[in-house]
């Protein structure tokens, strides 16, 4: 669609009105308590969205276990863990620095899951 209006008298077409052009009711044609109830209900979201600005979001970094104190909490073998098939079946990675590493809360899991397959 153009909005020059030489196009509307070659196409022959009447020009839409700006409402149906849109495809959704203006704001002129809502009734104002409507208006009025969405302009409340916008400032209410913003006052939320400045609240939240304003509280600081402290992130505590994830505790990294090496492999000898992941071996101590599951209370496996240094050996049996340092093994690349178990220590990623425990849920450990190799890090950038080329170390074995495990995550507090993966190890957590790990102990979780096997506690429910032994009582099962």
């Amino acid at each position: 669609m153009s909005s020059d209006p030489s196009y509307w008298i070659v196409t022959g077409t009447e020009r839409p009105s700006r409402e149906r052009a849109c495809g959704f009711p203006l704001l002129s044609s809502v009734d104002t308590s409507t208006a009025e109830r969405l302009a409340q209900l916008h400032a209410d979201l913003a006052a939320v969205y400045a609240d939240l600005a304003r509280e600081p979001v402290a992130v505590e970094p994830e505790r990294v276990l090496t492999l000898h104190e992941a071996a101590v909490k599951l209370g496996m073998t240094v050996s049996w863990l340092s093994r690349r098939a178990n220590w990623e079946k425990v849920g450990g990675y190799s890090d950038t620095d080329r170390r074995v590493k495990f995550a507090l809360s993966t190890l957590e899991q790990y102990i979780r899951t096997q506690r429910k397959h032994r009582c099962s």
